[in-house]
C-alpha cells in the first residue's frame, strides 16, 4: 500500500480538516501508511512554504495535493496505486 505523509501546520483550519480525513481515511484503508507531520515555522520557511497555508498530502515522496481533497478521490486513488503496484 501505498506511503502517506500529510504536512500540516498551527492555525490552520484546513490542517485541521486534515487530521479528520486522516483518521476516515485509516478506517477505510487500514493497510494505509499514514503519517501527519506538523510544520514549524522553520520547516515552513526552509521549505519555501511560507506562501502557502494548508495541509500537503505527500505520496511515496511526491506531492499530490495542495489543500484539503476530496476524500472518495484520495480512497480512489489509493486502491488504484495498490493495484497498479501488487507483485
Amino acid at each position: 500500500m501505498a506511503n502517506l505523509k500529510i504536512y500540516v501546520r498551527d492555525n490552520c483550519l484546513e490542517s485541521a480538516q486534515a487530521f479528520e480525513l486522516a483518521s476516515r481515511l485509516k478506517m477505510r484503508l487500514p493497510q494505509l501508511k499514514l503519517e501527519l507531520i506538523k510544520l514549524t515555522p522553520d520547516e515552513i520557511k526552509n521549505k519555501n512554504l511560507d506562501k502557502y497555508q494548508g495541509p500537503i498530502f505527500v505520496l511515496n515522496d511526491s506531492i499530490v495535493h495542495m489543500g484539503l481533497p476530496d476524500e472518495e478521490i484520495m480512497v480512489k486513488a489509493f486502491l488504484a496505486f495498490d493495484r497498479e503496484h501488487q507483485n
